[in-house]
């Protein structure tokens, strides 16, 4: 799918590679794809537990991203896993996390585990989704006397009132009390998509004048919500 976007429509892509269901050796063989087509920028992350036991294998399973980002990065030096090839020219990026990731026990920790990608020799962090602004910038002004690389914040938009709770439970975030107020108060289907957007748009209004100029952005199957985004954010700051 990455090599049809990029060589039909000439567009850039960023496959995501995951920890969990795959083993070294299958992660392995898709690197060894991906460098063959010539696809280089790379999203390490753990993806979603699985749970239940893994089949064995010779080499086993990456654990965390932090383990991933090793096994690309040792490729890039023409290490695999049983032999020495050509040098791989993978671009990594990392996931990070502004509240927190469940799994870590304080928010020092998350922070750490995160400083220590980067070490590893990550190149770019992408966040967690998050709807709270003021919560990255103080992600941000917590590691700022650490941090070397980009970090491109993420976006989502609301499009139900539903989401208030199903986002809050299922990624661990934090949802504004104003943003679920909002919310309870937009009736109809229009009404919530509308709350969504502006309140994505005001977002990245705040993130755009705080000088980010990359923003991403979380998107499901359905476009209509973000092209309306992307239609205030032009009118704001002439995109196109």
């Amino acid at each position: 799918m990455c090599a049809a976007i990029k060589y039909h429509f000439n567009i850039v892509t960023v496959p995501h590679l995951l920890c969990n269901g795959f083993s070294k050796e299958e992660t392995e063989d898709a690197l060894i794809d991906l460098e063959y087509l010539g696809i280089h920028n790379i999203l390490a992350i753990s993806g979603d537990s699985l749970g239940g036991s893994c089949r064995q294998t010779m080499y086993g399973y990456n654990r965390n991203a932090s383990e991933l980002t090793k096994q690309i990065l040792n490729m890039n030096q023409g290490i695999l896993l049983d032999q020495h090839a050509e040098k791989t020219q993978f671009v990594i990026g990392v996931g990070c996390y502004p509240e927190k990731h469940f799994e870590a026990p304080n928010m020092q920790y998350s922070d750490t585990i995160f400083l220590k990608k980067q070490r590893l020799g990550a190149s770019y962090a992408v966040t967690q989704m998050f709807f709270n602004t003021r919560k990255f910038f103080n992600f941000l002004a917590r590691i700022k006397n650490e941090l070397t690389i980009p970090i491109i914040p993420a976006i989502k938009i609301m499009t139900n009132a539903k989401q208030v709770f199903s986002l809050s439970k299922n990624f661990h975030i934090d949802i504004p009390e104003p943003l679920v107020a909002a919310m309870s108060k937009a009736h109809t289907k229009t009404e919530q998509i509308d709350t969504g957007v502006n309140w994505a748009f005001e977002q990245c209004q705040s993130l755009i004048e705080s000088g980010h100029t990359h923003i991403h952005f979380y998107i499901m199957r359905d476009t209509s919500t973000f092209l309306a985004l992307l239609e205030k954010l032009d009118k704001q700051y002439s995109l196109v």
